[in-house]
């Protein structure tokens, strides 16, 4: 398993995880005229996540499971956040169009997103797994979008143990 190390200060006390909420942002932000990679970006922002996974399959473990990290507003003292790396750059218009036509992911970074669901499964008492959007739909409708492999992604997670 590769995963680096690189936490995030944002969020604040420790929690006890009950769901999953799967996120998507570009690998780089255009963000203001600058370009940021995904952590400098959340760092930037107050934010954070629990894991980061590029499209080779690498994590980087930004929060500790038990801690609170700021990624899902009213969802985050009980929630574990996974960000999936979309390759390039894009800017927030961008990325609402890529993720709103249907895309997949590198075959290395669904199999370690499944991975990392699953080992959440059996670490937590994990009741859901959701889509940002499905818990802020008014602001994160494109998060991970309409395009996003979900039920491909649910069929291997969900219904096995």
């Amino acid at each position: 398993m590769n995963i680096i190390e690189r936490h995030l200060p944002h969020g604040l006390g420790s929690q006890i995880p009950k769901t999953i909420i799967v996120h998507v942002m570009a690998a780089e932000i255009d963000y203001e005229g600058k370009r940021l990679s995904a952590w400098d970006l959340l760092n930037k922002l107050g934010w954070s996540a629990h894991i980061l996974l590029s499209t080779d399959g690498t994590r980087t473990r930004c929060r500790p499971d038990n801690l609170i990290a700021y990624h899902a507003k009213g969802f985050n003292t009980n929630s574990l956040g996974i960000e999936i790396l979309i390759p390039g750059v894009y800017n927030l218009d961008q990325l609402k169009a890529y993720t709103a036509k249907p895309y997949t992911l590198p075959q290395a970074q669904m199999d370690v997103l499944v991975q990392q669901i699953m080992i959440w499964k059996h670490a937590h008492e994990i009741e859901s797994i959701d889509r940002h959007s499905d818990v802020d739909p008014a602001r994160r409708w494109f998060d991970p979008g309409e395009g996003f492999p979900w039920t491909g992604l649910l069929q291997r997670t969900w219904s096995c143990s």
